[in-house]
């Protein structure tokens, strides 16, 4: 599935996710979001990790945070955060891309 495929799947299923308001998002949080699921993540060698990063028309930034099954084609757990400010190691990794996978 290319990038931009999971892109439009992630926003489809967004209404699905449970919605947490952070009052920054730290990069070290969303690691140790996926830390928590490391047994569903190395559960299947195709899960990806990943955020998806966008900022409203508000100045709030949404990030959809996940475990992808390519297998299932499914976001099998994921959350969505809001908040109006990201620290900077997470924007560096969102720099030029809206989309990042974690190994």
């Amino acid at each position: 599935m290319s990038a931009w495929n999971l892109i439009g799947w992630i926003a489809a299923a967004a209404a699905t996710y449970a919605v947490v308001r952070w009052a920054i998002i730290k990069l070290s949080k969303i690691i140790n979001w996926f830390r928590d699921r490391s047994l569903l993540k190395q559960s299947d060698k195709k899960n990806l990790a990943f955020t998806l990063k966008e900022k409203t028309a508000q100045g709030d930034y949404v990030v959809y945070q996940g475990i992808y099954s390519q297998s299932t084609d499914t976001v099998i757990d994921g959350q969505k955060i809001i908040s109006q400010q990201v620290d900077a190691e997470f924007e560096n990794l969102h720099s030029n891309q809206p989309l990042v996978i974690y190994e």
